[in-house]
């Protein structure tokens, strides 16, 4: 009976951490430096060395209310460590944040600016991004500008 009772308590055990999910911490997600990527004819982006593919024309057509003027366009990229895409391109009104959702990116926010980018670009300063536009820096998260 006592050997019954273990077995038992065994496999229910067993089964416990069967349920349970897996989680690998910590992780960090971030791109060290960014991506400065052309939009192709077809209106698609692509970075070979972090695999990541997507069809940028819903987002010229967010930014600009045209979906055909990604044409001679790059978008600047990066992602910080919580796995968070920003991205942006000179003349748009801010950055935008995208995080992965079932085979899309997803908008999470749009930060934006009071005058429209003219040459935007983004570095890694952990935890934070910092967009460099000109003489003004700012440090980015997934929510917005810093202190706010």
């Amino acid at each position: 009976m006592k050997s019954l009772m273990l077995t038992a308590a065994g496999i229910l055990l067993f089964s416990l951490f069967g349920c349970s999910s897996l989680k690998l911490t910590p992780a960090n997600f971030s791109w060290a430096i960014e991506s400065v990527l052309p939009v192709n004819q077809d209106g698609v982006v692509t970075d070979k060395r972090y695999a990541l593919s997507f069809n940028a024309k819903a987002l010229f057509f967010a930014e600009k209310g045209d979906s055909t003027v990604f044409v001679d366009e790059e978008l600047h990229i990066i992602k910080n460590e919580k796995g968070y895409y920003f991205i942006t391109s000179k003349s748009f009104s801010g950055v935008y944040v995208f995080q992965e959702s079932d085979g899309a990116l997803a908008l999470t926010n749009k930060i934006a600016f009071e005058q429209k980018l003219s040459n935007p670009a983004f570095n890694a300063r952990s935890p934070w991004i910092e967009l460099v536009e000109g003489d003004s820096k700012y440090l980015l998260d997934n929510k917005g500008l810093k202190g706010n």
